[in-house]
């Protein structure tokens, strides 16, 4: 069935919060955009009833299966050095997120020694591509690049056994009656990315209004159907006659902020992959912010968070028939207090500050560990709130006010991170015991017997009986326990 999942266009946009010019509120022409996307795949004349994006992929773009994963390229004669050597760099950091992931659930899951063993022969594989081969297979259509490298029999092997292992959730013991692939379409230009964005359109002219709109050339990333597009340029804020093909490279401000945004978003998919809504997307969002942190030492990305504009009050994620006028242009710069250290500390010294100004504010107050200070989006005013921030009685977003919700939706960012890293690390008498717990937990939340979602009663199982939170936040209580562990911390 191709609407597998919902149509979802995940929108996020690096660069600087330049109000929209009158120029680019002009249409684009949207049909033509799409009919270029497949006229260089070859399928010029094909109509939207007979399209797929198995086919499509299969006739314009390279491809190898990295374990769950497979990873897309535009093939063509335009292909350069640079572009190839980013996907050989993309195709290392989606085997090296999954390579953390395994030693996440390793304490907890067995038989994850020959799925690393296979998973270290196919990394030293892809570290040895020959780049200036792949050119030359893609013009005489030598797609897959098992093929087209002329990889050893034991690499297609391992590749095989890799991709059925992570395909079928074996490694947390799901029953699938054949493996299930996370496809990531890799788009080197901005010219060919906003092009495939408006195929979703074409195909699905239901949806025009979230594909066929202005803010598309502002978007780094979206979906149509199972498939993930991600852009490896940022729209270019000085771009001359507001040319919206300019772009920059996103290596620019990070020498990893490209690794550290595919692998983010990827790995989000892989976790929708296992758990779908089995946790909730804020605890995803938060697993993904520290497995990025734990495999390039920080998070540098601008895929979650305060992803606002100042002036539309725009959303990070679309849905069809939402309201498609915003969520383009997140500025969030380096002087984002919560982005200072971009979480190489696990967000441990913002969260104590902000702890501490909660509680000078609050001077009368016996549990002051509870409250934390939000700043406003001008800097000139502040609000103290109070905990429990995780589980049904959290604090309600909606009674922040506008003018905090930046600060707000970044601290809770640090918060759930924070909250989880010192779970897998710190719960316990020591770090083998906390790991192990958390990656049973992991394991049992992709489980039948979490089947609603109850993230909740699945940690009372695992942590003799302590709850996830309350509004006491009592010493049994995980939160309250981190949260007088976070007011010991420097």
């Amino acid at each position: 069935m191709r609407f597998a999942r919902n149509v979802l266009v995940g929108v996020v946009c690096l660069g600087i919060g330049l109000a929209v010019n009158a120029d680019e509120r002009q249409r684009l022409p949207y049909g033509d955009l799409a009919k270029n996307a497949l006229s260089r795949a070859g399928m010029a004349e094909i109509a939207p009833h007979a399209f797929s994006f198995e086919e499509f992929l299969h006739a314009g773009f390279l491809h190898v299966r990295l374990g769950i994963y497979d990873l897309y390229l535009p093939a063509g004669d335009e292909l350069e050095a640079e572009e190839l050597e980013h996907y050989r760099d993309m195709a290392l950091t989606l085997l090296d997120a999954q390579r953390t992931w395994l030693e996440w659930l390793a304490p907890e899951v067995k038989g994850t020694r020959e799925p690393l063993a296979d998973l270290k022969k196919v990394h030293r594989w892809v570290s040895g591509w020959k780049i200036d081969r792949l050119p030359r297979a893609a013009t005489a259509g030598q797609r897959e690049l098992l093929e087209a490298l002329k990889a050893k029999k034991d690499i297609g092997q391992s590749s095989s056994r890799l991709a059925e292992y992570m395909g079928s959730g074996a490694v947390l013991s799901l029953d699938r009656e054949k493996p299930v692939f996370e496809p990531v379409v890799l788009v080197p230009d901005r010219e060919r990315f906003v092009e495939m964005i408006c195929i979703g359109g074409w195909l699905y002219p239901g949806h025009r209004t979230t594909y066929w709109n202005r803010h598309i050339t502002h978007w780094t990333h979206f979906h149509v159907d199972r498939y993930k597009f991600l852009s490896l340029e940022l729209t270019d804020p000085c771009r001359v006659d507001h040319d919206w093909t300019a772009g920059v490279p996103m290596n620019d401000r990070n020498p990893d902020a490209m690794a550290q945004q595919v692998t983010q978003l990827a790995f989000g998919s892989l976790l929708d992959n296992y758990y779908g809504a089995r946790i909730p997307a804020s605890i995803a969002g938060a697993l993904s912010v520290n497995l990025v942190i734990d495999q390039f030492g920080e998070c540098d990305t601008r895929a979650d968070g305060d992803l606002r504009i100042r002036h539309t009050g725009a959303r990070e994620v679309f849905v069809p028939g939402g309201n498609p006028n915003g969520g383009m242009l997140p500025p969030l710069g380096a002087a984002s207090r919560w982005r200072d250290r971009q979480g190489a500390d696990h967000f441990v010294s913002l969260l104590r500050q902000a702890q501490k100004q909660g509680a000078s504010r609050i001077r009368k107050a016996k549990e002051k560990h509870l409250h934390f200070e939000l700043i406003s989006d001008s800097g000139a005013a502040r609000r103290v709130v109070t905990a429990p921030f995780l589980g049904a009685g959290a604090a309600d977003e909606d009674a922040v006010p506008p003018e905090y919700r930046g600060d707000w939706l970044e601290f809770q960012r640090a918060y759930r991170s924070c909250f989880l890293w010192w779970l897998q690390n710190k719960a316990e008498r020591s770090v083998k015991s906390s790991g192990k717990s958390f990656a049973t937990l992991l394991h049992d939340l992709a489980g039948e017997q979490n089947e609603e979602g109850d993230l909740a009663g699945a940690i009372a199982r695992i942590y003799d009986g302590h709850g996830l939170s309350s509004e006491e936040l009592g010493k049994k209580d995980l939160e309250g326990r981190f949260l007088r562990w976070l007011g010991k911390q420097r």
